[in-house]
């Protein structure tokens, strides 16, 4: 496979997409944010941080919330793919993730008032969270899909960028089935959501939009599914933690 970049923006997408890229190349690199930080404008990797990665012998591509377009030289942004997620389901998923699992404390109320959380696919593709220069990036990335409809994505991303060389595992599918918690806190708080991803929304019905989504113009295929070998994948999460420890040496 050619040398991509794959920008990461949902978190949930992209672990499913890790592991069908990490299947078919051992060669495919997800970023360790221990390494690479993910947010702000104080962001340690720099373009010529990218170009290195990428120029390295053992790296066909590279994935993770640490790459970021404004990172990206043009040629490679046009050979990066992502895929959005509903922006009300990404921001309270987001809220619970921090809460639960990172430790932070806080109340939703309190999440609801910090602007750091809002807006934040519009500020993963911009350098400043500004709204038009994220969409101009949207336009820019070679492959544009949304969580929602992920198994048609992932047959559009195969065409499109990677020529129907990816083998399909039999695990890839993407639910977007929020927990009852995250139904109960989008329900109450719907119209605070809304405006906390005013931008979001708008970047987002650009990516589903029938003229956005015209630009791929994929036909229905059939698919081969392969399963996921116990073996295969033991060896890919083997290969995972090497490579984790070879990032701080390249």
């Amino acid at each position: 496979m050619n040398k991509y970049a794959y920008i990461h923006i949902e978190k949930c997408a992209g672990t499913s997409l890790h592991k069908i890229l990490e299947l078919n190349d051992s060669r495919y690199w997800v970023l360790n944010p221990k390494v690479f930080y993910t947010n702000g404008i104080d962001y340690p990797i720099t373009s010529n941080d990218t170009k290195r990665v990428l120029n390295s012998y053992f790296v066909n591509g590279i994935g993770g919330h640490a790459i970021r377009p404004y990172r990206l030289e043009y040629d490679q942004l046009s050979r990066s793919f992502t895929f959005l997620r509903n922006p009300n389901e990404r921001y309270v998923s987001h809220f619970i993730h921090q809460k639960y699992k990172m430790g932070i404390k806080m109340s939703f109320e309190d999440y609801l008032t910090n602007d750091y959380y809002k807006n934040f696919i519009t500020k993963s593709l911009s350098l400043h969270g500004d709204f038009e220069e994220a969409k101009e990036c949207l336009l820019k990335i070679g492959y544009v899909g949304v969580m929602e409809d992920f198994n048609r994505g992932v047959r559009e991303l195969n065409s499109i960028v990677f020529n129907n060389k990816l083998k399909i595992y039999k695990n890839h599918e993407m639910k977007s089935v929020s927990s009852e918690l995250a139904t109960e806190i989008m329900k109450k708080y719907s119209s605070q959501i809304d405006l906390c991803n005013r931008d979001d929304w708008m970047l987002y019905n650009e990516a589903i939009s029938e003229i956005f989504r015209a630009r791929y113009n994929i036909q229905e295929i059939d698919e081969e599914i392969t399963d996921i070998g116990g073996f295969k994948d033991f060896k890919r999460k083997v290969l995972r933690l090497i490579k984790n420890k070879i990032w701080y040496y390249l």
